[in-house]
Parts: structure tokens; sequence; C-alpha cells
């Protein structure tokens, strides 16, 4: 079974990207911050992470950052709702595999993870 770990202070982003992808038969990890996300990275082996990039503590991009240096076979997206261009091509610079713009539909991040997850298997 696939694993995704979900990291973002936004409480209602991470219960709905939970409910939606554990009904698509994924084991769902939440995180509400990027400390909190990169201690679970570091205890659980996940297929894929989904991020926002403004969180308490460590940042999205910071997250991004670390784990592409320590775990670079964990494939990477960014949700977020402070997003440019210019954030774009940075996170996409650093290997994240999608970049999606806050509000953004469910049924889009599932196709999305349906797709990543299944070529990477």
């Amino acid at each position: 079974m696939e694993r995704i770990l979900v990291a973002d202070d936004d409480a209602l982003v991470c219960w709905s990207l939970h409910q939606a992808l554990i009904r698509e038969g994924y084991e769902v990890q939440l995180a509400s911050s990027g400390d909190e996300a990169l201690d679970k990275v570091k205890a659980t082996n996940f297929n894929l992470i989904i991020t926002d990039l403004v969180m308490p503590g460590l940042s999205g991009i910071e997250l991004i950052r670390r784990i592409k240096e320590a775990f670079p076979e964990i494939g990477v997206g960014v949700i977020t709702g402070h997003g440019s261009r210019d954030v774009e091509r940075e996170v996409r610079e650093k290997g994240v595999i999608f970049y999606i713009e806050k509000p953004f539909q469910i049924e889009e991040i599932k196709q999305i993870v349906k797709m990543i997850l299944r070529c990477a298997s």
C-alpha cells in the first residue's frame, strides 16, 4: 500500500485530503508543520509527500530541500496559497513533481496522485 504524507497547517486542507486519499486506498499521515513532517519522513517510508509552503517552523521550501537531500527517491508535490511563477520555478528546481495553488479541486489532486504513484511502481 502506498503511503502519503500531507503537510499543511490548515486543518481543513489536511482533513479533506486525508478523507479523499484514504478512500482511494492510500495510507495517509498528516503533519501540521514542516518540523513534524520531517520527523515523520525520517520515521516512515513514504511514496509521496504533499506539502504546503508556508507553515510554522520549517518552511515547505526548506522541508523539500531536506527531503530531496536525504530521500531523493520520495516524490514531493506542493499545494500552496502563496504561489507565484517564481516560487513554482524555485520548487520545481528542487525536484517537486507537481505544484498546485489553492484553492484546488480534490479530484485534481486524486488524479495527479494516482498518475504519479502508478508511474513510480
